[in-house]
């Protein structure tokens, strides 16, 4: 049997990573009755059906499974490998969570940068797992627990550790602190991860206060800074605070085993030593933070 066309392959595996012929030819710039058709003939010249059609979308087969594992790992290879053709200035792309960047990393930078002035280290912001042949990043940092996907390797850089912290100035306002897990009075800050509520299903009468909600742990974190209460947080993104006494650690929160921050990337990808030298950078540095914790 003859290879399908690349362009064949490369509308298969958007439709199957949107499970969505719609929103795929939007990605692609076609239409969505020109990926409809091409769907057809690679159907026709694999002499497999890939896609069960429904109301809502499309949704793969089990032939359908295991060719769109190997060609977006193909894909993925492939696009790496031209990229690093044209990578005459040294570029990294790593994408990073958005707390992530803005509590741990980007603080950082400067040091690297000046230590590395040659690397061209390029960030971009998602908590998603990334599609490394669509989003073309390199390596990724991601939260969570693996695993994260049967064509990505992942690497623990940090294991979650959630502490509640809260600034000095919290208490001119309230200077009786929380004893045996009861908050009642207390302002208690939560984000998208809503980890008081593992406070009061881990810690036998718990009594809560009042919540203020925030999006990201950023602002969470940012909101216990200025005093305003209690927020629940991973170590290592107040680390910097807590050292410095910005923060003070209140007490710990039961978190779930293997749940942390991960470094993620396709399997069988080759990094340049510039690439390499990030990784390794990042997991030196995230070692260095956590062990001045302990």
């Amino acid at each position: 049997m003859r290879l399908p066309n690349l362009n064949s392959l490369r509308i298969f595996e958007a439709v199957a990573r949107h499970g969505n012929v719609r929103i795929a030819a939007e990605e692609l710039n076609l239409t969505s009755s020109a990926v409809a058709q091409r769907i057809r003939r690679l159907e026709e010249e694999v002499d497999h059906v890939l896609f069960i059609r429904e109301a809502r979308g499309v949704s793969l087969t089990e032939g359908g499974k295991a060719l769109f594992s190997e060609v977006s790992r193909s894909l993925s290879i492939l696009n790496h490998a031209l990229k690093a053709l044209g990578d005459v200035n040294q570029s990294v792309l790593m994408s990073v969570p958005p707390s992530f960047g803005v509590k741990w990393l980007i603080p950082r930078l400067g040091q690297f940068q000046q230590h590395h002035p040659e690397i061209d280290l390029r960030l971009s912001s998602s908590e998603a797992v990334s599609n490394f042949f669509a989003d073309d990043v390199d390596f990724v940092v991601r939260f969570g627990m693996p695993p994260f996907g049967d064509d990505l390797e992942w690497h623990l850089l940090s294991p979650v550790n959630l502490k509640i912290v809260y600034n000095p100035l919290y208490l001119d306002s309230h200077p009786r602190l929380p004893t045996n897990r009861d908050f009642t009075g207390h302002v208690l800050i939560d984000d998208s991860h809503q980890n008081w509520k593992k406070v009061m299903g881990k810690q036998h009468g718990a009594k809560l206060g009042k919540m203020l909600n925030m999006y990201q742990t950023g602002l969470a974190i940012d909101a216990a800074l200025s005093g305003q209460g209690l927020c629940i947080s991973p170590l290592v993104l107040i680390s910097s605070y807590v050292a410095q006494g910005d923060m003070v650690v209140l007490g710990d929160v039961p978190a779930p085993d293997h749940q942390g921050f991960y470094l993620v990337y396709p399997k069988g990808r080759q990094f340049s030593v510039e690439k390499q030298c990030v990784m390794d950078w990042l997991r030196c540095e995230i070692e260095q933070s956590n062990a001045q914790m302990c």
